[in-house]
Parts: structure tokens; C-alpha cells; sequence
């Protein structure tokens, strides 16, 4: 059937060739089909380790990739490391304000509805600019949806980091929760916390004495059961087997949701965006279908 299709094809090419000439009109190039539509730096040439460099991107929306009719928010998780000294150089600052406007709007242009930026609390001088830079370029942008995910970096060397947590949770209200722009559930601000289960943390003092009543978010299936949590996301890494891909890790994370009717869970899928980084897919029932 294939080859006839193509036979008759070609013979129509034939009749058409021999009636006059065939006029093509091409709609794009190839080096415009692949050439880099990131916000990406063209100037970074990729490392050996696997970081490609920036080419051309599909532009079909995330949700696409959803079950037909989801209504779900997908976020990205931005690092800001990225133009300090201390990491590898991949053309651009994140604390640049047109660097963060770029970004914007290439997640906007795919789909995307807010980024989630990775923080180290208001002493890290250049994830802080950074930060700021990322919620300004998103109150450029109507829908679009800004907040902040607490690192558990943030707290090395405090010596008491319930403290620290607290801190940096009081200037996150004051400098980005106000925002028009910061993520909001049923009203309330949400905020994230990764790598902070490592330390020894008074949840209840945390929640007593952050303004804002914002809803708490903890990685992993035991984010649930976290004192003052309101919900977990998954955090796939490197599949510790080739044949599942983290499959197993999602099920439990799955099978822990479901048996916790009360709380709200996000699904987290590794996504390179400019550079490493994630999304977040926030559900409305205790289970994502993604």
C-alpha cells in the first residue's frame, strides 16, 4: 500500500513536471528549524559530560504532553547559580535582568506557567539578585507565576537551623510573597523546601512565626508526614536502573499520595530548560495523571 501511495505520487509529480515547471516555495531552513531558540547563551559550546549545547527546541506546550483536557500548572525549578565564579561559565548571568526577562518569556513560550527559583536565603548576595531579577521579569508578565523553593544549602553552618529557616522565610515575605506575581493556592503562598530534611528542624516553631500562612511543600514520599507539611512533590534524579527510569521511586511516591487523601502532591520530571533545571506539575487531587 506504502509503495503504490508513493508510485502514484511520484507519477503525479511526473504529469505535473511535464506540463510545466514545479514551483516550491520553502517556509523555513534547516539551520533556522535547528539553530538555538533558547534563552540559552549561543556563546556555551556544551561540556563532555552530556550538556549539550543550545540548539533548536520544539515550541510545542509542556501540557501537551498531559492527558487530553488537563488543566494542570506546570513550573519550572530555576537555579540561579549561574555567572558566579564558582561554576562553570555558560554565557550568561542569572542575575542579569534581561538574562531573567529571556527566560520568562521562553518558558512562556512553551507552555509553561511559573518558575520556581532554588533559594539560599537573602546572605548569598548573588542567588539573592538573581532571585530578585527572576520576580521582576515575572510581574512583567501577567499568569505568570513566581516563588521561591528553600535550599537546604541555605542552612550550612547556622547553628541552629530553625533559625536560619525562619529568617530567610520572614525576608521571603517581605521581598516576594506580597508580589502579584508569587504562586498562590486557595490564597495562600507556597513555598517549597529541597535537602532540608538533612537537619534537625522545629517545623511548628517554622509555621508559628512565618508570616504569610504559606503552604509548605517537602520532597519525597516522607514530605507528607513532615510536621506542618501541606503536600510533597517527587524529585526524580539519576534512575538508579536503566530499565525503570525511577519508575519504582514514582510508585511508591504515587501509592503514599493516594493514602493521604488531605494534602495536595506535585510531580517533579527532570527538564533541561536553559540550563539543569525542573517542573513541577502541581495537581488538584492526590494524584497526578501525567
Amino acid at each position: 500500500m506504502k509503495s503504490s501511495f508513493i508510485a502514484l505520487i511520484s507519477a503525479a509529480l511526473i504529469s505535473s513536471a511535464a506540463a510545466g515547471n514545479i514551483t516550491i516555495t520553502p517556509t523555513t531552513t534547516l539551520a533556522a528549524q535547528s539553530s538555538n531558540n533558547t534563552s540559552a547563551s549561543s556563546s556555551f559550546n556544551g561540556t563532555s559530560n552530556g550538556n549539550a549545547a543550545p540548539k533548536g527546541v520544539s515550541k510545542l506546550p509542556i501540557r501537551s504532553l498531559l492527558y487530553p483536557g488537563a488543566t494542570t500548572k506546570v513550573y519550572v525549578h530555576v537555579q540561579p547559580w549561574w555567572g558566579k565564579s564558582s561554576h562553570i561559565n555558560i554565557g550568561y548571568d542569572s542575575a542579569d535582568t534581561a538574562q531573567a526577562e529571556r527566560q520568562v518569556q521562553d518558558m512562556i513560550s512553551r507552555g509553561i506557567d511559573g518558575a520556581i527559583m532554588d533559594y539560599y536565603g537573602p546572605t548569598s548576595t548573588h542567588n539573592e539578585k538573581a532571585t530578585l531579577a527572576l520576580l521582576k521579569a515575572a510581574e512583567a508578565h501577567p499568569g505568570f507565576e513566581f516563588a521561591v523553593g528553600e535550599d537546604g544549602n541555605a542552612l550550612k553552618g547556622a547553628s541552629s537551623p530553625t533559625t536560619k529557616i525562619i529568617s530567610d522565610l520572614k525576608h521571603v515575605y517581605d521581598t516576594y510573597m506580597n508580589s502579584s506575581a508569587y504562586m498562590r493556592k486557595n490564597g495562600r503562598p507556597v513555598v517549597t523546601f529541597f535537602g532540608t530534611e538533612a537537619y534537625n528542624i522545629d517545623w511548628a516553631k517554622v509555621r508559628a512565626n512565618v508570616l504569610g500562612n504559606p503552604l509548605f511543600l517537602f520532597r519525597n514520599s516522607k514530605g507528607f508526614t513532615v510536621s506542618q507539611s501541606n503536600g510533597a512533590y517527587s524529585w526524580i534524579g539519576s534512575a538508579s536502573s536503566s530499565s525503570d527510569m525511577g519508575l519504582a521511586y514514582l510508585s511508591n511516591f504515587y501509592n503514599t499520595a493516594t493514602s493521604i487523601t488531605t494534602k495536595k502532591t506535585a510531580k517533579l520530571l527532570r527538564f533541561t530548560f536553559s540550563k539543569p533545571c525542573a517542573v513541577f506539575v502541581l495537581c488538584s487531587t492526590p494524584r497526578c495523571s501525567a
